[in-house]
């Protein structure tokens, strides 16, 4: 009767370590997710979506997820953006993703050239993304 005590109190012991572990690595993975890594917009980038408006938060990186090697990523004036022109890259790539880092305020333009701008007026290959301290919810 003894020995069972003494089993029985070490097991206490080992479950209460083990609870101790496994809140501490709870803690530490609430710590990990709010260690101001900087922000992240994921935008999809193929033949067929449609046009983005997005808005982020200065210091954001906005992420071109981009589908397969004939597309690409061209940043535009707004009026050059409007009319799907102006691109100074129209030949696809394998870049991907492409990754724009939002660390200035105002809008940005961007959109596909491959295939002259066909892709951007036929395909809605294009993202207006307004950069500013606080967005609008």
């Amino acid at each position: 009767r003894m020995v069972v005590g003494r089993y029985r109190n070490i097991l206490l012991l080992l479950l209460g370590l083990l609870l101790l572990l496994l809140l501490g690595v709870g803690v530490q993975a609430v710590k990990d997710e709010d260690s101001g890594s900087p922000p992240e917009k994921t935008l999809p980038w193929k033949f067929g979506m449609e046009p983005q408006v997005i808005c982020v938060e200065t210091g954001t990186t906005v992420i071109f997820d981009k589908t397969g090697s004939h597309h690409n990523v061209n940043q535009l004036t707004e009026s050059e953006y409007n009319t799907c022109t102006g691109f100074t890259d129209t030949q696809g790539n394998s870049d991907n993703p492409v990754l724009y880092q939002a660390d200035s305020p105002g809008v940005f333009y961007f959109a596909c050239g491959a295939g002259s701008g066909f892709h951007c007026s036929n395909g809605g290959m294009k993202a207006q993304v307004t950069v500013t301290d606080t967005c609008p919810e």
